[in-house]
């Protein structure tokens, strides 16, 4: 893939854009992710490789989003014709995510942080450096150079232990608190005290505010 990240490639105020050029908004009024069918939103479940290029998918701003090449999905386990395999497509033809040695994506397999943070990691400012490491259990981890470039700007936090935990798996209320904080919806002025439709968020739940100010 040639880097669309050139002279002629106009930038969008309020925008974050990868090193190939993929934008993503930070308008506080875009609503991210969704819930399920049965009024539920599972925000202690863990976050699929799919339901995360979803919500990734949905904040994109560039117009070639909807022209994904071709209609036959890279991957053998991917359907060709739903939405998620659009964003799925998009996302790995722009080199922002890859697939496994055997042909396969694995859409249903739950995201880890590390993982997680290495695909957010390409929307980082190129003058955030990659300093010392911070957390005590990254020093020889594959991902520990995005870690540490998410945490230099704030976007992620460890725990007071001084580790990350970069192999533990992302809860869905998780993703969507530190998404909110990428995007500065620490920011948003909405009434989402009172939008809420999901049988599962009750009002003293953790991340009850930052999943009213995501999702749809």
């Amino acid at each position: 893939t040639s880097n669309k990240k050139d002279s002629e490639t106009t930038i969008p105020a309020n925008t974050l854009i990868s090193t190939q050029g993929v934008m993503i908004t930070k308008d506080p009024k875009v609503r991210y992710i969704k819930g399920y069918p049965d009024h539920t939103f599972r925000p202690e479940q863990p976050i699929t490789r799919e339901e995360v290029i979803s919500l990734l998918y949905r904040l994109v701003v560039n117009e070639d989003k909807e022209y994904t090449n071709g209609t036959v999905s890279m991957f053998k386990d991917l359907d060709a014709n739903s939405l998620s395999s659009q964003a799925i497509m998009y996302f790995y033809q722009n080199d922002l995510i890859s697939g496994y040695k055997d042909g396969t994506f694995k859409p249903n397999n739950s995201i880890t942080r590390a993982e997680f943070i290495t695909i957010i990691a390409h929307f980082i400012p190129e003058d955030i450096l990659d300093t010392d490491i911070t957390f005590s259990d990254t020093k020889n981890h594959w991902a520990s150079l995005s870690i540490q470039k998410a945490t230099n700007i704030g976007w992620i936090k460890g725990y007071e232990d001084n580790t990350f935990k970069p192999d533990q798996l992302l809860t869905r209320a998780e993703v969507i608190t530190i998404m909110n904080r990428i995007l500065n919806k620490e920011n948003d002025d909405s009434d989402f005290l009172s939008e809420n439709s999901y049988l599962d968020v009750p009002k003293n739940h953790w991340a009850y505010e930052e999943i009213m100010k995501a999702s749809k």
